[in-house]
């Protein structure tokens, strides 16, 4: 799957397995997993709040969702087009585009820490 692909490269990248960037710091890459609810803010996009299980994050980590084929199948059959997380100081939201899960799951996350 390419998903899987580029957060292969992303994680032998912050390891220092590959890819440019130049010195300073490294990265921790470790999995985790978010449970995505079904009570969602906004409309398009759809907000909450999450939080990331099994992993520390820091106000400075990358959060990449990893579905499962069936989980993927149920979230786009839901008519969601993208979700993602983005990190504000250390508060991880959860946005859906264009539509929202219909039933609450949990999904595997690889985290990026930057130390």
């Amino acid at each position: 799957m390419a998903v899987d692909n580029i957060a292969r490269g992303m994680a032998a990248s912050a390891q220092g397995g590959g890819g440019g960037g130049g010195g300073g710091g490294s990265a921790k890459v470790s999995v985790g997993s978010i449970t995505v609810g079904t009570t969602w803010s906004g409309s398009d996009p759809y907000s909450q709040t999450v939080t990331v299980t099994g992993v520390s994050t820091d106000s400075k980590s990358i959060v990449d969702l990893q579905p499962t084929a069936a989980q993927l199948a149920s979230i786009m059959s839901d008519g969601v087009e993208a979700m993602l997380v983005e990190n504000n100081a250390g508060t991880l939201t959860l946005y859906a585009l264009g539509g929202t899960p219909s039933s609450a799951m949990t999904l595997q996350c690889i985290v990026m820490e930057s130390k």
